[in-house]
């Protein structure tokens, strides 16, 4: 299985589970460079998206007992710098100017400067119960790193120097990636939850009914708050970002297996279990299009007029952009 494809330049970036980050050409899909985490032990998997600038990638891999977060030159893929976590890097890598910020499996968060790997401060969190570590991805909202456990609370730290500004206790295990907006932040909860908070104090503005159990990214497209949720179907639905108002609700007969959905100009695209590809309108859910893509779709990115499937698989499929319009 592969990550979502990260697209910058002409090349696009993606982790496997297999242990290998691959650069691909994405004109043509030849290899550019690849790193095999065998090299530093057991093969560890990717989970986590990468964080692309112009001269590096940066990226988590899971543990257990020991993941990695590694600074590959981008050019050719050697290591900058890697730095260990107690059970890993699940969870997307942040970046802000010369800092990155990384939450481990074990309650750790660090801020790293990205041309070193030095920490610049280090933030010990409660270990999640065995079985479980923290995988959902944070979020920098301001000057504050936004972090959700899967116990269910989110704490927010000073993004400059790691101090703790507040904690919300949501009552009930995160389920989703935590997505600022304003002045308040989106997060999903196992009890069938939307939750808002105030980004400045944590104080709760809004809980509302998300369809059924939240899944996934939660992602901001358009006027969308846009959220997978499983309840006597699959969903994808659009809220409203200021109040969690339900504005649509597209079923699905199976499960959506791209946890992040990928809005393009008007509409919303994810793929299913089906072996296919839907787009929605933003504006109401109506259906625009379906493609088969001859297997399960797990990660979707565009660019250089393609769009891009990560397979459930381990395969990769580039489509010319228009064909899945034209397939119709």
């Amino acid at each position: 299985m592969f990550t979502t494809p990260a697209v910058a330049g002409d090349h696009l970036y993606v982790g496997s589970c297999s242990g290998r980050f691959i650069a691909f050409q994405s004109a043509t899909g030849v290899e550019a460079w690849s790193y095999d985490t065998a090299q530093d032990g057991a093969a560890a998997q990717f989970h986590g998206d990468a964080l692309v600038t112009d001269d590096a990638v940066f990226v988590g891999t899971d543990g257990p007992p020991v993941g990695w977060v590694y600074a590959f030159e981008r050019a050719t893929g050697k290591v900058r710098w890697k730095r260990s976590f107690a059970r890993g890097v699940s969870a997307q890598v942040l970046g802000r100017g010369d800092l990155l910020y990384a939450v481990g499996g074990a309650g750790e968060v660090a801020a790293m400067d990205a041309r070193t790997g030095a920490v610049a401060w280090h933030f010990a969190g409660e270990e999640p119960d065995e079985g479980s570590w923290a995988r959902h991805d944070p979020a920098l909202a301001g000057d504050v790193l936004l972090v959700p456990w899967p116990d269910g609370v989110v704490v927010a730290l000073d993004a400059g120097s790691g101090a703790e500004r507040w904690r919300a206790a949501l009552g009930a295990q995160v389920t989703t990636s935590v997505v600022p907006i304003g002045e308040s932040a989106w997060i999903g909860t196992v009890d069938g939850k939307l939750r808002m908070l105030d980004a400045g104090t944590g104080a709760a503005l809004a809980t509302v009914d998300a369809g059924g159990r939240p899944y996934g990214d939660l992602q901001i497209g358009g006027s969308c708050l846009l959220v997978l949720a499983l309840g006597q179907r699959h969903t994808l639905a659009c809220h409203d970002p200021s109040s969690g108002a339900v504005r649509w609700r597209r079923p699905v007969d199976t499960e959506i297996s791209t946890f992040r959905p990928l809005v393009e100009g008007d509409v919303v695209i994810a793929g299913d279990e089906n072996r296919q590809l839907f787009a929605v309108a933003l504006a109401d859910g109506e259906e625009r299009w379906q493609c088969a893509v001859g297997g399960v779709p797990r990660g979707l990115s565009s660019g250089g007029h393609r769009l891009f499937v990560g397979m459930l698989s381990g395969t990769i499929v580039a489509l010319p952009a228009g064909v899945c319009q034209d397939a119709r």
